[in-house]
């Protein structure tokens, strides 16, 4: 549904263009790898803010993509998007907080901020939420892999991946980093093999297992 609606608005005129079009053009840019599409994907955000100032969601992209940044690209430079990544995130959560994809995000941004408990009790209230949002349980799997709550990160990655069997490379690893957490070494290597190189470190993590 969302990719037939991708192409509606890659045919309309710009000035068209709404503030969930603009979302979802980024969106997409984030399903893409490397730092002009991280670029690109802002900026759509950006756009979608300039349109509704409230919009929840173009938060919650914008913090995803100073997480992907970092993920990947700028480690270094970890601590100024940490900071800019958690206030986006809680931005979201402010402005709607039914809304499962900024809990998620925002349990990420508070993983890796040394906020473990915090970050568990917002991964699995953002499934709570919404069990069925694959992305959600992609990050919810790795996420809670990485707290400890390892039986719970199974059963997310497992079931992104039955959800969105066309899913982006990258549920994989997620996928797969939950496996090796809870010792399911075969079935991680399994999960991961058809994308090797999905993200950085598969590879690190396959030969780990």
């Amino acid at each position: 549904i969302e990719q037939s609606w991708l192409e509606q608005i890659r045919r309309k005129p710009t000035q068209d263009w709404q503030a969930y079009d603009f979302w979802l053009r980024g969106r997409s840019a984030l399903r893409r790898s490397g730092l002009t599409a991280i670029e690109q994907a802002r900026r759509y955000f950006q756009q979608a803010l300039a349109r509704d100032p409230d919009f929840a969601r173009a938060y919650v992209g914008l913090a995803i993509a100073q997480l992907y940044e970092w993920g990947c690209f700028s480690w270094n430079h970890w601590v100024f998007l940490q900071a800019d990544a958690l206030e986006l995130a809680n931005k979201a959560v402010t402005l709607d907080d039914q809304d499962h994809q900024a809990h998620c995000i925002l349990g990420m941004t508070q993983l890796y901020r040394g906020d473990y408990e915090g970050a568990r009790r917002r991964l699995l209230y953002a499934i709570e939420l919404n069990p069925n949002d694959a992305d959600v349980l992609a990050h919810a799997s790795v996420g809670l892999a990485l707290v400890g709550e390892h039986q719970p990160a199974v059963e997310a990655g497992r079931r992104a991946l039955r959800l969105s069997p066309y899913h982006p490379e990258w549920y994989t690893t997620f996928a797969g980093i939950a496996l090796f957490a809870a010792r399911e070494y075969e079935e991680a290597i399994t999960t991961m093999a058809p994308a090797p190189e999905a993200i950085c470190n598969t590879p690190a993590f396959i030969a780990a297992c």
